[in-house]
């Protein structure tokens, strides 16, 4: 069974990817800030936290970062959670044995989808 974990989960790309993966039958682990049904708590800051949600995942879906505005209100954290978070991500992913890691890195997100 393939088990994918996605970060970021929460937003436009990610809940659309989450929804649409679970929808094909794959079991998806969504890794957020918050906590809440069907997620799984992550701090991008925290190895340890990263190397729990990569427990188990044979995939790893990166999404989660700070925008745009975020990163330009305070750069040292743009740099310890959009770097050094997905650098950790990726060591986490790495040790827990995950076969494919996606980093997805995107300035902006429009929903082009007109009725």
């Amino acid at each position: 069974m393939t088990n994918i974990l996605i970060t970021g989960g929460e937003g436009y790309l990610g809940g659309f990817l989450a929804r649409s993966l679970k929808a094909s039958g794959y079991t998806v682990k969504i890794g957020a800030r918050s906590p809440g049904i069907g997620k799984t708590m992550i701090d991008l800051s925290c190895l340890e936290s990263l190397r729990r949600a990569c427990d188990g995942a044979n995939i790893v879906i990166h999404l989660a970062a700070m925008n745009q505005h975020q990163c330009e209100q305070d750069f040292e954290q743009a740099i310890i959670i959009n770097t050094l978070g997905t650098y950790k991500l990726f060591a986490a992913a790495r040790a827990a044995g995950v076969k494919r890691f996606f980093y997805f890195s995107t300035a902006q997100v429009y929903d082009t989808i007109s009725d």
